[in-house]
């Protein structure tokens, strides 16, 4: 069942058209295209002495997939998507390229890792609400972005379910080492670093220097533009 092509097709079959294009949206809540700007939002504006350990757990998070798909190599689910890029209007066709054009393999899925990493990172330390509102909001979109995956025809639900589970383990192995390292930027932009480079000998180099580049970037900005003790926390409070 975890990786049957008629649960895919089944499921597929079975959405609105309406629907289908609701979650092409919220699947870009798991997606580099937020994940990415989200991560620059809270370095700038959040509270400063957690959100710049943002960057090197979420390195590592997109560091782990990139590591994995080659190894397991599983096709993604032989389903044509519930509607076509032709029902978009022409400004908003690219997103159907960006969030549905993809070749790599499906296990285990990207989008479930990232949404698990960065909503959970959000869930832990945005002050907003209460914890438990924060986590109640976080993992709706976390089963969203996996539903939405499933739905559109793109991954098989193993491969949503393996991401959940490998983005909460690791994202809980992160923030155990975030609390009892002195300097914990460093150490998990080399945690993350070491995890895409995984990449370079599975079978997609390219990725894995991008996010080693962002690494080094990462740590060149955590050098040069320090968190200032009189920092008071910012967009993510409130």
């Amino acid at each position: 069942m975890l990786f049957d092509g008629t649960v895919v097709d089944g499921l597929t079959n079975a959405i609105p058209v309406w629907l289908a294009v609701a979650l092409l949206i919220i699947s870009f809540l798991g997606s580099v295209y937020v994940v990415i700007p989200g991560l620059l939002w809270a370095s700038l504006f959040g509270d400063r002495r957690r959100t710049m350990t943002w960057s090197g757990i979420v390195i590592g998070g997109y560091g782990i997939f990139v590591t994995l798909k080659p190894l397991f190599s599983v096709p993604r689910p032989a389903t044509n998507p519930p509607f076509g890029p032709d029902l978009l209007p022409a400004g908003l066709s690219i997103l159907y390229d960006l969030g549905l054009g993809f070749t790599s393999s499906s296990f285990p899925s990207g989008h479930a890792i990232a949404a698990t990493v960065f909503w959970g990172l959000v869930a832990v330390d945005s002050t907003r609400g209460s914890r438990r509102q924060r986590v109640a909001v976080c993992v709706a979109i976390i089963v969203l972005v996996a539903l939405s995956r499933v739905a559109l025809g793109v991954h098989y639900p193993g491969d949503v379910l393996a991401g959940i589970v490998l983005g909460g383990l690791y994202l809980a192995g992160t923030l155990a080492i975030r609390a009892r390292v002195s300097r914990p930027v460093p150490v998990l932009l080399g945690l993350g670093s070491v995890l895409a480079l995984g990449g370079v000998f599975t079978g997609r180099p390219d990725d894995a220097l991008i996010l080693c580049g962002a690494a080094v970037a990462a740590g060149l900005v955590a050098r040069y533009y320090p968190v200032s003790r009189k920092h008071s926390p910012g967009a993510l409070s409130s």
